[in-house]
């Protein structure tokens, strides 16, 4: 690996970290998917160094009215398909969607079940 892919790959980790990231959500589906960079790469159809790339881009809001004219800047910068980041981040959206729902249920059901006492 060149030292330029290590770098963007130290860089994509730590905006994984970071819901502002394209690469939070990356990281996101490809745990719920149980899949790679390997994997993301071969359904966006790009090299490692793309998908690096990627991560680092700010992430747009799905439920702005600017989506995607966002999308497709980002499709464009990057070199993939519009379509295919459009199937991957709506999914990794909904998931994280999801498990945040499930985490507060969670929290209001045992906060409920402390009152019964």
């Amino acid at each position: 690996m060149s030292s330029k892919l290590r770098l963007l790959e130290t860089a994509f980790e730590n905006a994984a970290c970071d819901s502002a990231f394209l690469a939070f959500f990356i990281t996101k589906y490809q745990e719920a998917e149980n899949t790679d960079a390997n994997g993301v790469t071969a359904i966006l159809n790009c090299e490692l160094d793309a998908y690096y790339r990627l991560g680092l881009c700010l992430a747009p809001d799905v439920s702005a009215s600017n989506y995607l004219s966002e999308l497709n800047k980002i499709s464009e910068y990057i070199g993939i398909s519009s379509l295919l980041l459009n199937q991957v981040l709506k999914r990794a959206v909904s998931i994280v969607r999801l498990s945040g729902a499930n985490t507060h249920s969670l929290l209001l059901a045992a906060r409920d079940k402390d009152k019964d006492k």
